[in-house]
């Protein structure tokens, strides 16, 4: 997991975005090469007590945030409290400098070593960790390059093991990882008005699909606007049909999939049985989020949060940078309708949580959790790619 550490005055707080982020791992060089302050005239020596005022400086106004950092670090074995001690107790800002990179390189490096003991190989955009001052408070974002798409294919496997492994899936995207075609359903705006639109149609007039895509068309309904962005009205209507067929034929564990401490239960009744489901592939994905998943969202619970920031309501959750596609019927037209939403937006796909004292618990636990589900989904990559090639 990528790291910076980044102070960001209030003043360009709108300003800030993940392709333009100043360091706190390099203030000095940031304001030299930001605004050409130091002139090459100036002597060696001279030039070593400016870089140490400017440090100064800088610190001061990151305390909140340097504290947060270090002590956030010291909640993950990433700083010893004795180097805590030392660098407060010198009283140099350079030396609390030293200690929040150190910091910060070490919670990046704990993350790193979860992830790669869920899976060992890295398939996805890589996540980015920026700690900003917003208004003077502490907070810590999380976001990506760029999208990825995960097939996990489990419309084509056996029903026993797509329930479990969809469960499984589940309980990956209850962290803010990744996103399920579903759950896009439900956040976009425009399936959600024709979905209750035909929900009170059927049960108004009893009549079918067809029925209601004409009425709507004919008198203005939610249908009309969506009939304007296609060439061809009856193009239109075969992948709305699409999309209705796959929530009307959906299987219940889709809509109310297992928890994890039903899917440890039935996995552990298949060793019991030597099922043959145990064969596949995708029975390594199950045990292995049985493995991690249930202490990472016990600690989540047991943490006092959530505690996202107020800026979080500016962007679409980090999630939907990782699709999970499973091939279910409808799922393409969904997933284009739900994106071409999003991109429109210009909002991007991130996650913004608090530093503060109270919230560095639950911080600690997401951070966790994020760690492990990406490296289930990393899992879930290398085994559809293995199935792929046989």
């Amino acid at each position: 997991m990528a790291s910076q550490a980044v102070c960001v005055p209030p003043a360009e707080k709108h300003q800030r975005r993940s392709d333009a982020r100043p360091s706190v791992a390099a203030p000095v060089a940031a304001v030299r090469a930001g605004a050409g302050l130091l002139p090459p005239r100036l002597s060696e020596g001279f030039e070593s007590l400016y870089h140490k005022a400017l440090l100064e400086r800088q610190i001061i106004h990151a305390r909140p945030l340097t504290a947060a950092i270090v002590l956030l670090a010291h909640r993950m074995g990433a700083v010893s409290g004795d180097s805590i001690a030392a660098a407060v107790n010198n009283g140099d800002p350079a030396a609390l400098h030293a200690l929040s990179c150190r910091a910060v390189e070490g919670i990046s490096n704990a993350l790193d070593t979860l992830m790669r003991g869920v899976c060992a190989e890295s398939h996805l955009e890589a996540l980015h960790m920026s700690f900003n001052l917003d208004e003077g408070f502490p907070l810590l974002e999380i976001s990506t390059d760029g999208c990825s798409g995960i097939e996990i294919p489990v419309n084509a496997m056996p029903e026993d093991l797509a329930r479990l492994v969809f469960g499984c899936v589940k309980a990956i995207t209850y962290v803010g990882v990744g996103v399920t075609a579903d759950e896009l359903r439900e956040y976009n705006y425009f399936m959600g008005l024709v979905t209750t639109a035909y929900g009170d149609f059927k049960q108004a007039a009893g009549l079918g699909f067809d029925e209601w895509c004409k009425s709507e068309a004919q008198n203005g309904g939610v249908v009309a606007d969506l009939v304007e962005s296609y060439d061809d009205y009856y193009a239109m209507r075969e992948d709305l049909r699409s999309f209705f067929d796959a929530f009307d034929t959906e299987p219940g564990w889709i809509k109310h999939p297992p928890n994890l401490e039903a899917i440890g239960l039935e996995f552990n009744g298949w060793k019991d049985a030597n099922s043959p489901h145990l064969g596949s592939p995708w029975c390594r994905f199950v045990e292995k989020t049985l493995e991690v998943m249930p202490a990472c969202m016990e600690r989540l619970r047991q943490s006092g949060g959530p505690h996202y920031a107020e800026s979080s309501a500016d962007c679409h959750p980090l999630g939907f940078a990782q699709l999970i596609m499973t091939g279910g019927c409808g799922e393409e037209y969904m997933v284009n309708q739900a994106y071409e939403e999003i991109m429109q937006s210009g909002e991007p796909m991130s996650m913004f949580v608090s530093l503060s004292p109270v919230a560095l618990p639950w911080v600690h636990a997401k951070m966790e959790a994020i760690a492990a589900a990406q490296g289930l989904l990393n899992l879930a990559i290398e085994i559809s790619n293995l199935t792929d090639n046989k």
